[in-house]
Formats: C-alpha cells, sequence, structure tokens
C-alpha cells in the first residue's frame, strides 16, 4: 500500500498520493505532512516529499480547521 493525504481548506478536497514508496512491508514507516498555506508536502521516511502547491486569491486567509484523515492504520510488529 501506498500514503495517501487527503485534506480541505474549506473548497474542495486536495489528495497528494505518494506512489513511489510502499508501506506495507511490516516495517514501521515515518510520514510527514507539512501545510504551507494552502500548499502542502507528503513525505515518507527520508525520500524526497511530494509537493502540491495551489495559489489562491491574493489576501484571502486559510481559515477553518484543518484535517488529517488517516483511511487505516495498522499494528507492525518490530
Amino acid at each position: 500500500g501506498y500514503v495517501r493525504l487527503r485534506y480541505n481548506l474549506g473548497g474542495r478536497d486536495h489528495v497528494i498520493i505518494d506512489d513511489l514508496h510502499s508501506v506495507d512491508d511490516g516495517k514501521y514507516h515515518v510520514i510527514r505532512v507539512n501545510r504551507t498555506g494552502a500548499g502542502a508536502a507528503l513525505q515518507v521516511d527520508e525520500h524526497d516529499a511530494r509537493v502540491r502547491s495551489m495559489f489562491g486569491e491574493k489576501g484571502k486567509g486559510n481559515k477553518g480547521m484543518e484535517v488529517v484523515e488517516v483511511d487505516e492504520q495498522k499494528h507492525v510488529d518490530n
């Protein structure tokens, strides 16, 4: 399986998928999410981050809640 990040800043859903690095190998993985303005980055382990940039209206703020949704969690033995 791969990591998918879905987020919504009040308009529509935005999705970032890291389909280059599989995480269903039974190992522990580190997932990092960074949001700057309307853009976001998703990083799996120490690989290069997948970035989505969006240019909103000038002067428009990012009001509202930020939600990170995890579709599935599995127990991993170390």
